[in-house]
């Protein structure tokens, strides 16, 4: 067993560690990555890049529709499933070879194996049977999350699928069962349904997207009952099996329910299997994953985290800004502030997307400013006139505590909505200057 040194080890080869060890390197401090799966991690290979690549499939069907609208000839509908998922191969592929040569300019070593902590500074890093004991003064957990699952609700690679097995699927679906109506399951049920399948959306609670302000929830479900989604609420699967080629999923109310294919996606927990038996625990936070300050250090003072491990929300802008707050921390240097407010997008069609609070802190005072999109010539010339913006502003100052925004590109929309609540500038600076015209942006303006 070889034996090396390094400043930083960076556990985690996804987004936040990529970040993490690229910003830690380029600030002068030795750095070693240390990643189980290819340069990219599960985001890349399993979950974010396959399920963009099916939105996207999904959404230039949307724009040959509108296309029709316009004069256009109408297009094939057909899709070849094998061009999607070379497709999907390739993008993971690409984004992997972007973050290798990202590390290299930095001058991040790369490791390819099982990082295992076994105390303060002391690590075994092990890819087959090579081993390696590395020794380090700071390490950063980047080791993202893995789909939380039941014993009688789990994907059997068959019929029984989730996210990371979306990306091989021969065909698809005529009819599949969504299970769970988090971001994940309506970005598939979305994609599925535009592109043919018959989808029904399965949750245990009473609405859609249970973080997102109820009033564009509910607007995503009537869109989505309006593409032909069935949307079952209040449901608790109690199982899901493979009976020939079918699916079926039990609720606990009794009813069966049976489709060619069942996905589920119920969830998502840290991975925290990197540390040995005698090694110490951070702190926790409830559903497991690690507690973390302002710096995005943990209980333990040589140890940081960043990205799912952290816990919820498990979003990849969230990961890269925490990242960048434990290498600045590190680096001793000024960096991005924890209490700095992010998007959550779901990039179905329409898009959703919030930031900040819609209402759950009732002791601040607060009015409602809403924005349909029927008012934009640009969403007249495209058809897309269901849209509407939802803001949030403090009676006391006229600062933003908070917007949603349902309709196209709904996140790019929140884009200037974001740095005025991170600036504290009031609603009516950010509205009182017009935008560009046609655009969905000029929402934003007064007397739209």
């Amino acid at each position: 067993m070889t034996t090396s040194q390094t400043d930083i080890l960076v556990i985690g080869g996804g987004p936040a560690g990529i970040e993490a060890a690229t910003q830690c390197a380029q600030g002068g401090r030795r750095t070693l990555l240390v990643s189980a799966t290819p340069l990219g991690g599960r985001a890349t290979w399993g979950s974010l890049v396959p399920s963009k690549a099916w939105l996207a499939a999904a959404h230039a069907r949307r724009e040959a529709k509108i296309g029709e609208q316009l004069g256009l000839a109408p297009l094939d509908p057909r899709i070849d499933i094998n061009v999607l998922r070379g497709r999907i191969q390739a993008l993971a592929q690409d984004s992997a070879a972007r973050y290798q040569a990202r590390l290299a300019g930095a001058g991040v070593e790369i490791a390819q194996g099982k990082a295992l902590l076994s105390g303060p500074g002391v690590a075994l890093v092990t890819n087959g049977e090579d081993r390696r004991a590395v020794r380090f003064e700071t390490a950063i957990v980047c080791s993202g999350s893995e789909p939380r699952f039941f014993p009688d609700v789990k994907p059997n690679g068959e019929r029984l699928i989730a996210p990371r097995l979306a990306a091989k699927l021969p065909e698809v679906p005529p009819s599949i069962l969504m299970v769970g109506a988090g971001v994940t399951g309506c970005e598939y049920a979305h994609a599925f349904a535009t592109l043919g399948s018959r989808v029904t959306l399965i949750t245990d609670v009473a609405s859609l997207l249970p973080r997102a302000d109820p009033v564009i929830a509910e607007r995503l479900a009537r869109d989505f009952a309006a593409q032909g989604i069935e949307i079952v609420t209040g449901a608790r699967v109690t199982s899901a099996r493979q009976e020939g080629d079918l699916a079926r999923v039990a609720l606990a109310d009794g009813r069966i329910l049976e489709a060619a294919y069942a996905f589920i996606a119920i969830g998502r927990t840290a991975d925290l299997t990197l540390f040995e038996a005698d090694c110490p625990r951070p702190e926790t936070v409830p559903d497991g994953s690690i507690r973390v300050d302002a710096a995005c250090r943990s209980s333990l003072p040589w140890l940081y985290a960043a990205g799912d491990a952290t816990g919820m929300p498990m979003m990849a802008n969230r990961a890269l800004h925490q990242a960048r707050i434990a290498a600045a921390h590190i680096l001793g240097r000024p960096g991005p502030s924890a209490e700095a407010r992010l998007i959550e997008a779901v990039y179905c069609d329409p898009q959703v997307a919030q930031i900040g609070d819609m209402g759950a802190d009732d002791s601040v005072p607060a009015r409602i400013v809403e924005r349909p999109f029927a008012n934009l010539l640009k969403a007249n010339l495209r058809g897309e006139t269901e849209g509407l913006l939802r803001v949030r502003i403090a009676e006391r100052d006229g600062t933003i505590l908070g917007a949603a925004a349902i309709g196209p590109y709904a996140a790019d929309l929140l884009a200037p909505v974001q740095v005025a609540v991170n600036a504290g500038l009031p609603w009516e600076r950010l509205s009182e200057v017009p935008l560009g015209h046609p655009t969905l942006t000029e929402i934003l303006t007064q007397g739209w």
